[in-house]
């Protein structure tokens, strides 16, 4: 006997992402969190390698401080040696040279600072070619001054052999004791003092002409080598004290610039080391809970379904007609494999009917065979 499959009702289907779209979306997914970790990450190991080198960068604006004050602490030694005490052995290019080689460190580490710093480099430059230039001015002076010492003796001798003659011995003392406070104002550097001797000197009232020239003579001198000193001095302390001093208070504002600066990329740094901490522990646990929920996500959708289908197969396989098959009604792959198999389920169950029916059918047939036996044994006898 034969039997046709029942068709399957058709339901209202739920519409659920399909397997390789699952599998497809959990590996993008995964990848988003790992790009985006790994950028954060980048941009934060940037931010500390910018930091790191601006940092050193401030060091070394430090030690450049440092070093433009040691050498310029040798600058303005050897600068003062050379004007107070020129028979010393330092000579206007030995000096020069110091300054050479500073103005060149400062070219050459300018262009590693940032524009604030070299506004500062550029001031000192400035200062220090001003230092230099009245360097020059005072190895002029002091080339001129030792001129006129050199020409000091020939007169100072026809100067004494002058009073030596003369017979006012009054103006004779006089002018000894003008002559006297010279040579104290000479050996005591004092050039104002010298400079005055020698006016007084000038202005007493010499009737000798031999005399009066070899006076004048000799005070023109002494007031030639005063004005030199004088100069010399006004340059040594309005251009090279003040300069100095500058430069000085230049590199002191570049070291406390630097430390100010040194100071907030300090905390910077720690802010970032500390930020890109954090950072790195709150993506980790997004990126783990993230994982965590495609995976519970996967196997809610794909995994589960696909164990109770499993299961329900069995049953039916052990005889179980009357089990049921879940997620017939989802619209993807799962739901094609729940549907076959409620086609298996449903072909048992018919042809199950079928054999009852036959079985049904031969035993009818063999009670009528039994009761036309009956009847024709009857009827023969």
């Amino acid at each position: 006997m034969s039997a046709e499959l029942t068709p399957i009702p058709e339901k209202k289907r739920i519409f659920s992402l399909s397997i390789g779209r699952l599998t497809f979306g959990s590996f993008l997914l995964v990848l988003a969190v790992i790009i985006v970790t790994s950028t954060a990450s980048v941009i934060a190991i940037r931010h500390i390698d910018t930091t790191f080198a601006e940092l050193q960068r401030l060091q070394s604006v430090g030690d450049l401080a440092e070093d433009i004050d040691r050498r310029m602490n040798e600058l303005r030694l050897a600068a003062r040696d050379f004007v107070t005490d020129p028979g010393a052995g330092i000579q206007f290019k030995q000096v020069g040279e110091a300054a050479s080689t500073l103005s060149d460190i400062l070219k050459k580490t300018r262009i590693e600072l940032a524009p604030e710093q070299q506004d500062m480099i550029d001031g000192v430059t400035e200062r220090l070619a001003t230092y230099r230039s009245g360097l020059e001015r005072i190895s002029t002076l002091i080339d001129r001054r030792a001129q006129l010492l050199a020409g000091l003796p020939p007169l100072r001798d026809q100067f004494d052999a002058a009073v030596s003659g003369t017979a006012d011995r009054e103006l004779a003392s006089r002018l000894s004791e003008a002559q006297g406070r010279i040579a104290l104002g000479l050996l005591a550097r004092n050039p104002s003092a010298a400079e005055q001797a020698a006016q007084t000197m000038r202005a007493l009232n010499i009737g000798d002409a031999r005399l009066r020239s070899a006076v004048n003579d000799y005070a023109e001198a002494i007031i030639a080598v005063a004005v030199r000193e004088r100069q010399i001095a006004d340059i040594d302390r309005e251009v090279l004290g003040t300069e100095g001093r500058l430069i000085g208070r230049v590199t002191e504002l570049l070291r406390e610039v630097s430390d100010r600066r040194g100071h907030v990329l300090s905390r910077d740094f720690a802010r970032t080391l500390t930020e890109a901490r954090w950072q790195s522990i709150v993506l980790g646990t997004i990126g783990v809970l993230i994982g965590i929920g495609a995976a519970l996500f996967v196997v809610r959708r794909t995994v589960r379904p696909l164990a109770q289908i499993a299961r329900s197969i069995r049953a039916l396989a052990a005889g179980q007609k009357d089990t049921s098959i879940p997620s017939a009604d989802v619209d993807n792959e799962i739901g094609d494999i729940a549907r076959a198999a409620e086609v298996f389920r449903r072909a048992l169950e018919e042809a199950d009917t079928a054999r009852e029916a036959a079985v049904r059918a031969l035993t009818e047939q063999r009670l009528a065979e039994e009761s036309y036996r009956k009847l024709f044994e009857g009827s023969v006898d």
